[in-house]
C-alpha cells in the first residue's frame, strides 16, 4: 500500500488489480491522467451523475474494468 502526500505521483499500469481511495479528514483533490483514454472518461462521466452506483460491477464491466475485490466504500 501506498500513501501518497500532496504533489506525489503513482503510475498505475493498465491490466495490474489496483485501487485507490482520499482518506483525509477535509475536502481534497485527485488528478488522473489517461493514455490513452478510451473507455475511462465515459466511465468517469458515468461516476459524476448524481444517481450513480460507484461500487457497482457492472459499471466497470461496462467500461471494460473488472472489480477483483471487495469495495472499500460503501455507495
Amino acid at each position: 500500500m501506498l500513501r501518497l502526500k500532496p504533489g506525489d505521483s503513482v503510475l498505475a499500469p493498465r491490466n495490474v488489480p489496483h485501487v485507490w481511495a482520499y482518506l483525509g479528514q477535509k475536502p481534497g483533490r485527485m488528478l488522473f491522467a489517461f493514455t490513452p483514454a478510451a473507455k475511462i472518461e465515459s466511465f468517469f462521466e458515468e461516476a459524476s451523475k448524481p444517481d450513480a452506483k460507484v461500487n457497482d460491477p457492472s459499471r466497470f464491466e461496462r467500461h471494460g474494468m473488472k472489480v477483483v475485490g471487495p469495495p472499500l466504500l460503501d455507495s
